[in-house]
């Protein structure tokens, strides 16, 4: 019974397929006795049941927690036939198709074996599908399986490569994948991608591809020796007379192309093409007329044969449709009105998919269908995103060829797809794209319209301009001409200026306003001597302020303020009057110009006795910008206005203007400069008092450390005494001061708070303090406000206040605005408040960051310090608590205590960060981020010496990381980065460009052993194999450059660490199949002065007429002055 059952499930399926059928029958018998669960476990005790290679077989784990299930499919498999050419074909991996089912022991133990790592390695190089042949028994079909496990090797076309039926051990099944590679990934001839008419000894190569195994091949081959009669015609008479039957076939679809006398020649019978058939054909050769270029429209005769051929597309599988509208595409553009006809008429997705794509294909060339394996299927897809895909993925590869099919993409109803589309035209540039653009302008759909002006805004090419200056002239649509109108701002010549001026009087208030910021944002000096276009701008400007609309105000009043006129002065403070919500920011741009129209002063002090308290608060700021000099003769009446917030804002413009001295006093005692001599130049800088004292001797820079004269006081606290006591600054009488006193009583904490502000700095303390305190514990929300007196207290109040304010800030923003407060005092005390919140537990990065740029503001004075002359005391104090923090803190603390410490001690730095690296005590993170830190601050001279040895580390990922620093050095930033935060400096960059300008040969790194890199060509990860492809190109070896280029070619890897490694690799091995890639990375405007060196002279050591093309194109775009 169960050997029935057993004979009756073979017949059915395709059989479990082993080698020896003997241990294959028990084995089924097995299964059909056991549960699944049970196979793994009984199969390997019964000896006699094993095949006879079971020396290799896999040993099963008795553990069933552990053990996958039969019909688990294998990590990164994509299930199903259909989705994983897709796959394989955006990827540009060929296929290992693995089939199996559900109860086949042999395929669980196939898997198995590609799960071990030296298997999962290989395949990171195929696009890995399953097809289980119970759910799918089509695609069972169609890779003609008989017997599972069944192995298939395909290329990205679907061509099948090499097959096996059964099991393979590991070290078997990597042989079988290693053999059939290079044959799986099908190198496609570049005679068949050339976009130029081949020459004779080329003629002779693509006749051999005519019978070859791929259909695509052979129909490119065709069609590249279709357009060439006078070279082709000849060989392929000759290679007709003894060719294969596929060969015949080809030859004769060119012969009829030609319309050559070709009716009576049966290629089925070779036997009946005698001499007499071949000197008729020679015959017609030597007479044969030369064909026109002009697409010649289609004969009844020719049009019925088309029809029978699109009926058979849609009736026909995915490859034989390709392979029909291969021929079909002979037709061109005559075919294409009648393929939209039927488009229109389609009644199933799976017409008008087949449909679609015969669309693309009669435009698009052979050598893309080549270069895009299943594209223009995937461009025809119903699935959206799916075309998206296609779409970026078409650009990416799109040549001045490929505009046909991409203006034929504007058909897609989808409008990311008509983006996609037209910014692959707008990229190609030339003449030819500008002439499809302008096209697109007169489409009747307004989404094309659309989608072309907002492409046209971002590439803002002048070539258009013309084209998009008679196009606003003639659209109706309001929201077009917006878009319009975001492309013209970009281009500053008189001719978008005169079109944006023409614009402004429009009756839709958008595009009125649009206009006017487009006016704001041209650069008028690359307008040329042009004084009557001008004034009419200024002219059509100064109208607008009168415009109904507010917005369209605001937009003129900002535009005027760039190009302001004593003309516009007055309209504008009117315009501000009229529209009090925009009043604040048209007065703020008129403060700037105070100094050049001495009216704007007075017309800012008229406004503070204006009826709104809004306008009398913009007139307070305007004033505070623009008459900050004459600010007692002003300031008063702020003080006493009725309104809380107009007298808070004048109390507020004072503080400011203290912080300013305050600022400006910090900097010359930074710069050597004394105490009172900042003072004098803070004061005289905003109030205009003449400086009594002058500027004192300036001594070296921070000669004024706290540590250089233990016995004087500190300088900082006493710029703060003698500014207190009202030494050497202005002298603030009672219209000021008891506006303030008044002040600190209001019901407002807004009004209270800042008037104690101002009072603290002028030797009000006793009074002002309580009131700040008092006021912040009532309304937490005024934090801000109270930080801001930490600077101008002493050191002793300072900590006192730091320490009642900061559990106040419980906000980030607010802990952070405490940090910086209490480190801009010019004080290095400051750190040791400072370096405790460090040791907290819930301090997180940013904050982390934050503590650190507090630290260089308290010991240097500023945020940033980049070395110079430090005093020893101030050395040593930094050195001594950095030192202390990095060898006991938390991750947090000691990352910023490194940090710290390589500014002034790098070495120290260095020892420390290797040190931590090694101490097994400290946190596992803190460790690797430490183990970085010490390559990145190696000494220069040592630097590849220890990248290599890192590379014998007996961690994994610190031979990793010392792979890539080796590779991209400070190439890649974000290497010299920890947690992308804290920043190290790195000079090692051997792809840097140094010494005079001339042809650069890339080199391996230091001492690399190319062996060494070899195992890294396998590593899992695709940056790593793509780094190790590099550097395998560098040492002449043409394979690194695939998984280099996969890994560029997917858009998120695609960096400027990335860019330099490609056109490096290109270079070295003259790869000039590949100047389209450098033709992408190839971009002037982004790279800057020495990027664009570097390019130029790295790829100047290239041969070829298309690498010396693309040179001069350098030159000529560059100047050769810029490349030397």
């Amino acid at each position: 019974m169960l050997l029935a059952i057993t004979l009756m499930m073979l017949a059915a399926a395709p059989a479990c397929a082993q080698k020896d059928d003997s241990a294959l029958d028990q084995e089924l018998m097995k299964s059909l006795g056991n549960p699944l669960g049970e196979i793994v476990d009984e199969a390997p005790a019964a000896s006699s049941a094993l095949p006879p290679d079971a020396a290799a077989m896999p040993e099963e784990s008795s553990d069933e927690t552990t053990r996958p299930a039969l019909d688990e499919p294998l990590q990164g498999a994509i299930i199903g036939l259909t989705a994983g050419m897709q796959k394989a074909q955006v990827d540009q991996k060929p296929a290992f198709v693995i089939a199996s089912g559900k109860s086949c022991p042999w395929c669980y133990r196939l898997k198995q074996e590609m799960r071990k790592l030296e298997i999962a390695q290989v395949l990171q190089r195929w696009t890995l599908i399953e097809v289980d042949v119970d759910a799918s028994p089509e695609d069972a079909e169609k890779l003609g399986v008989s017997a599972i496990p069944a192995l298939r090797l395909l290329t990205t076309t679907g061509q099948d490569v090499a097959r096996h039926d059964g099991y393979l051990a590991a070290a078997a099944l990597l042989a079988w994948l290693e053999e059939n590679h290079d044959a799986a990934a099908n190198r496609t001839d570049n005679l068949l991608l050339g976009a130029d008419p081949p020459n004779a000894g080329s003629v002779l190569k693509l006749i051999r591809h005519l019978d070859d195994r791929d259909p695509l091949v052979r129909q490119a081959a065709i069609g590249r020796l279709q357009v060439v009669p006078e070279l082709s015609g000849e060989p392929l008479l000759n290679a007709f007379e003894g060719g294969s039957l596929a060969k015949r076939l080809a030859i004769l679809e060119i012969f009829d192309q030609w319309n050559a006398p070709i009716e009576a020649i049966d290629p089925w019978r070779p036997e009946a093409i005698d001499e007499q058939v071949f000197a008729r054909l020679r015959e017609w050769n030597a007479q044969r007329q030369p064909q026109g270029a002009a697409v010649k429209k289609l004969s009844t005769k020719e049009m019925d044969a088309a029809q029978l051929q699109i009926d058979r597309l849609l009736q026909a599988s995915l490859a034989d449709g390709a392979v029909i509208a291969a021929r079909l595409a002979r037709h061109a553009e005559a075919l294409l009105p009648e393929v939209v006809r039927r488009l229109q008429d389609a009644q199933t997705d799976e017409e008008r998919t087949k449909l679609r794509a015969l669309r693309y294909r009669l435009v698009a060339n052979d050598a893309l269908v080549l270069r895009f394996p299943g594209g223009l299927a995937r461009l025809a897809s119903s699935d959206a995103l799916v075309r998206r895909q296609a779409a970026q993925q078409l650009v990416s590869l799109a040549t001045a060829a490929e505009q046909p099919l991409l203006l034929e993409l504007f058909s897609d109803a989808d409008p990311l797809i008509r983006e996609t589309a037209l910014r692959g035209l707008q990229e190609m540039g030339g003449e030819r794209a500008t002439e499809s653009l302008a096209k697109l302008l007169k489409d009747p759909e307004p989404n094309v319209r659309a989608a072309v002006l907002q492409q046209l805004a971002e590439g803002a090419s002048p070539a258009m301009l013309a084209d998009v200056a008679a196009y606003v002239k003639m659209e109706k649509d309001a929201d077009l001409l917006v878009h319009a109108i975001r492309y013209l701002r970009e281009i500053s010549q008189p001719q978008s200026a005169q079109a944006l001026l023409d614009l402004l009087p429009h009756e839709n208030w958008q595009v009125r306003a649009e206009a006017a910021e487009a006016l704001k944002e041209l650069d008028y000096d690359e307008l040329g001597e042009n004084p009557e276009l001008l004034a009419d701008l200024k002219a059509a400007l100064i109208f607008r302020l009168s415009d109904d609309d507010p917005f369209v105000v605001s937009r003129a009043a900002e535009a005027l303020t760039q190009q302001m006129s004593a003309d516009a002065i007055q309209p504008l403070f009117v315009a501000a009057e009229r529209h009090p919500a925009i009043a604040a920011e048209i007065l703020k741009n008129l403060a700037y110009h105070a100094d050049e129209y001495p009216s704007v002063s007075a017309h800012f002090r008229k406004l503070l006795e204006n009826k709104e308290p809004a306008m009398r608060i913009a007139a307070v700021m305007g004033l505070t910008r623009a008459d900050a000099q004459t600010l007692l003769e002003w300031l008063p009446l702020a003080l006493n206005d009725e309104s809380a917030k107009v007298r808070s804002v004048g109390a507020a413009a004072l503080f400011q203007q203290m912080e300013i001295e305050r600022d400006s006093a910090k900097e010359l005692i930074l710069d050597g400069g004394s105490a009172s001599a900042a003072v004098s130049r803070g004061s005289s800088r905003f109030f205009g008092l003449e400086n009594p004292f002058g500027f004192g001797n300036r001594k070296g820079k921070n000669g004024a450390d706290e540590g250089a004269n233990p016995t004087s006081s500190h300088p900082w606290e006493v710029w703060l005494s003698q500014y207190s006591a009202g030494e050497n600054r202005t002298k603030y009488g009672p219209k000021i001061l008891n506006p303030l006193t008044k002040m600190m009583e209001s019901e407002d904490p807004e009004e209270r708070i800042t008037a104690a502000l101002v009072l603290v700095p002028l030797g009000h303390q006793q009074t002002a303090l309580p009131v700040i305190l008092e006021t912040v514990r009532q309304s937490p929300e005024l934090i801000n406000r109270a930080l801001a007196i930490l600077p101008w207290i002493s050191w002793e109040q300072r900590q006192d206040l730091f320490a009642t304010l900061y559990p106040i800030a419980e906000q980030q923003l607010q802990q952070q605005l405490a940090l910086r407060a209490a480190s801009s005092a010019l004080d290095s005390r400051a750190a040791d408040l400072l370096w405790p919140l460090l040791a907290k537990e819930n301090v997180d990065l940013e904050m982390a960051a934050g503590i650190h740029l507090s630290l260089m503001n308290a010991y240097f004075g500023k945020s940033y310090w980049y070395g110079g002359d430090l005093s020893t005391s101030k050395r040593k104090k930094i050195v001594t608590a950095a030192e202390k923090h990095a060898e006991t803190g938390n991750e947090m603390e000691s990352l910023v205590a490194l940090q710290l410490l390589a500014k002034v001690d790098q070495q120290l730095a260095f020892q420390l960060a290797a040190e931590i690296a090694e101490d097994s005590a400290r946190p596992d993170p803190l460790r690797r981020n430490a183990f970085q830190i010490s390559l990145l601050l190696t000494p220069e001279e040592e630097q590849v010496a220890r990248l290599l040895a890192a590379l014998n580390s007996g961690q994994a990922e610190r031979r990793e990381l010392a792979f890539v620093m080796l590779i991209a050095g400070s190439e890649d930033r974000s290497l010299s980065r920890i947690y992308d935060t804290f920043a190290f400096s790195w000079p090692y960059n051997e792809l840097s460009m140094s010494g005079p300008p001339g042809p650069i040969i890339p080199t391996l790194p230091g001492s690399l052993n190319i062996e060494d890199v070899r195992p890294w060509s396998k590593h899992p990860s695709a940056k790593i194999r793509a780094y190790a492809g590099y550097a395998l190109a560098l040492a002449g070896e043409v394979e690194g450059l695939d998984p280099l280029l996969e890994y560029w070619r997917t858009e998120a890897n695609r960096d400027s660490v990335t860019n330099v490694l490609v056109y490096r690799a290109i270079a070295k091995l003259n790869a000039v199949q590949h100047l389209d890639i450098l033709r992408t990375i190839y971009n002037p405007e982004q790279f800057g002065y020495s990027e664009n060196q570097r390019f130029y002279w790295t790829i100047r050591i290239m041969s070829g007429d298309e690498a010396l093309e693309l040179r001069k194109k350098i030159r000529d775009e560059v100047g050769m002055s810029n490349l030397r």
